[in-house]
């Protein structure tokens, strides 16, 4: 039976010796609970970070664009707007359009074009990559105003929820690449058991690999929390991984002797 559950093996993971006998001798499976948990405790200052980047981004250059949004008015499929056509909103200090607002029939398309948005009397394109224009019929809308303060209205949903929209895609990858390192540092485990002369199986190394990352995922943790730059931090953070896995492998061979 485990000694110590994930939140004290946090803390342990520091200092502690018999948690890392603990791990082999009594946890089971790969530990998927602590994995997560592990991801959980880099990735909140991440995001935080992430937001608090998103929200100055958007607080300084929102005023300038939507100075020049118009009043954009929809009937029965129809766009009109209180603006000469075409209208361009440039991108935040570049001249090059990213919206067109075009009612005249000049513009039809995105081609060779900075835009991310075109706007005609009937279509709105929406281009997602270089060869990906997403066309929408507005022939459903009967009416419709966007102004000002709509637009800055859905500027402020998209400043309050993008971190947490974005959570599951950046946890899922984070995921993934934090699992490759798991078993790139099981590789250099088991040179690290042969050197030592212990018996321990996968499954108990991939376990104290997983324990092992958490000084190091502290390290980058604290880093974002006090937004300080940390350069080389994967290289650096991997490094020290390798050097509490040694220790981990290194008691539970004292252990056995």
């Amino acid at each position: 039976m485990r000694k110590f559950g994930n939140l004290q093996a946090v803390y342990m993971s520091f200092y502690s010796k018999e948690l890392y006998q603990d791990i082999v001798k009594n946890w089971s499976g790969i530990c998927i609970s602590y994995f997560l948990l592990l991801i959980m405790l880099y990735l909140m200052p991440e995001m935080f970070r992430f937001h608090r980047t998103i929200a100055e981004y958007v607080d300084e250059h929102s005023p300038k664009l939507l100075a020049q949004v118009p009043v954009i008015t929809i009937k029965k499929g129809e766009v009109s707007m209180d603006a000469a056509s075409p209208h361009f909103i440039p991108f935040p200090n570049k001249p090059d359009p990213l919206v067109i607002i075009d009612t005249s029939g000049t513009i039809d398309s995105l081609d060779n074009s900075t835009a991310f948005v075109l706007l005609t009397k009937n279509r709105m394109l929406l281009k997602r990559e270089a060869n990906d224009v997403r066309t929408i019929d507005l022939k459903e809308i009967d009416s419709l105003s966007v102004d000002k303060k709509r637009v800055g209205e859905w500027i402020e949903l998209f400043k309050d929820w993008i971190a947490l929209i974005t959570f599951p895609v950046v946890f899922a990858i984070t995921a993934a690449l934090y699992f490759l390192l798991a078993l790139l540092a099981v590789s250099v485990g088991r040179l690290f058991t042969r050197i030592l002369n212990v018996d321990l199986n996968y499954q108990a190394i991939l376990r104290l690999v997983i324990v092992s990352f958490t000084p190091a995922t502290a390290l980058q943790a604290a880093h974002s929390l006090l937004d300080i730059d940390f350069p080389m931090g994967m290289s650096v953070s991997f490094l020290l991984t390798l050097g509490y896995l040694y220790n981990a492998i290194w008691v539970n061979a004292a252990k056995e002797q």
